[in-house]
Order: structure tokens, then C-alpha cells, then sequence
């Protein structure tokens, strides 16, 4: 789906963009269902904390070829949130506007901040889908030093 048309489809009722939209979901669950494993190992013992993301200019971890079958929490938490720099931040993903509102979306469902992260479609991903929590594009403008518009 080169051309997005499953993202601002003009007919969404078209049986072919419901297929692409359809299609590309079913890509990105491979990386929301690891981004569920390591998320789960980073919640063992109730260590994570809402706030988890690593302050800007901080250490980046390198990510591994391969995940280990067992994380320890430790562990997981800067994986996670090397995942999700990789994921919102990395340029090889940055045309992908649907996989970020994927990301993002899975983020608010599991309790993480999306707005510590740089994607390009943050802030209308929070205008248009995250209208029921204002207080997040709030965070999102006082995390970019917006304290007026806060």
C-alpha cells in the first residue's frame, strides 16, 4: 500500500482498501506481540513505572539480533524502550504513519507514554484519537517545552 490508501481512503466501504488496511494490521501484530513479551517481562514484580522511557540524550541501548526467550526486568525495560525509539524514531519507519498509530495506540492501551517518543505523527495521533485523553497532549506539549500551550 505505497499510496496509504488505507490510511484516508476515498471510499472506505471498497472491498480492495479494506483488504491493504487489513493486510498491513496483520503485519504489524508480529511487532506489537513482541513489544507485548517484552513489556510483560518488564512488569514482572510490579518494577515498571509509567514513566519508563529514558530521559532525552540518554544512553541508547543496541538492540539484539535476537531476543532472548527469558528477559529479566532489568533488562527488559531499556529493551522496550529501544523497541519503541527504533519503532517511532528510526527512518527506515518514518513514511509508515499507520504503524506508528499502530504503536502508538498499543502504547495508551498498555499504560506507557507515547508523547516521551519523537514519531512525526504524534501530535495529530493525539488531536484526532486520543481526544479523550487531553491531559496526554498536555504531557506531550510540556515534554517538548510548550508550557503556554499546556
Amino acid at each position: 500500500d505505497p499510496k496509504d490508501e488505507s490510511l484516508r481512503p476515498q471510499d472506505p466501504s471498497n472491498p480492495r482498501i479494506q483488504q491493504l488496511h487489513y493486510a498491513r494490521l496483520e503485519c504489524y501484530q508480529v511487532v506489537l506481540g513482541i513489544l507485548d513479551d517484552v513489556l510483560s517481562f518488564a512488569r514482572q514484580r510490579g518494577r515498571l513505572q509509567s514513566s519508563f522511557a529514558l530521559p532525552p540524550g540518554g544512553p541508547q541501548v543496541e538492540l539484539p539480533e535476537l531476543l532472548p526467550a527469558r528477559l529479566s526486568e532489568f533488562d527488559a525495560i531499556p529493551i522496550l524502550d529501544g523497541l519503541l525509539r527504533h519503532c517511532l524514531e528510526g527512518h527506515r519507519y518514518q513514511a509508515d504513519e499507520l504503524f506508528h498509530f499502530c504503536i502508538l495506540k498499543w502504547m495508551m492501551q498498555s499504560g506507557l507514554p507515547p508523547y516521551q517518543y519523537k514519531s512525526p505523527y504524534l501530535k495529530n495521533f493525539l488531536l484526532v484519537h486520543a481526544k479523550d485523553h487531553p491531559e496526554l497532549h498536555c504531557r506531550y506539549l510540556q515534554h517538548n517545552g510548550r508550557w503556554a500551550e499546556a
